[in-house]
């Protein structure tokens, strides 16, 4: 906290305080409560996707553009490691 020495006279010094900042600006009760419907609209949205946590025996799991055998390597796309979140984009019954 700094403070600023504006006379001296003697053994006397006179302090003023430091200057003030402004306050910051607050939002009013309807721009605070459109920001927060804004909000929840987004999470809405982020919520229906189903996230999934990559766990695997080996570390690591392929990711296949076709489903059917896991072993078959000619259509793989990715990988992803154990531990990752991963975001369901859809749905398909097998």
């Amino acid at each position: 906290r700094a403070t600023f020495v504006t006379a001296t006279a003697g053994d006397i010094e006179v302090v003023q305080p430091p200057p003030t900042a402004p306050a910051p600006e607050v939002p009013s009760d309807q721009e605070l409560a459109r920001a927060l419907r804004e909000r929840r609209q987004e999470l809405e949205k982020r919520a229906r996707q189903r996230r999934y946590l990559v766990c695997t025996q080996l570390g690591f799991l392929n990711v296949h553009s076709e489903p059917g055998d896991p072993y078959n390597n000619k259509n793989v796309v990715a990988r992803l490691f154990e531990g990752e979140i991963v975001t369901g984009l859809e749905e398909r019954e097998n």
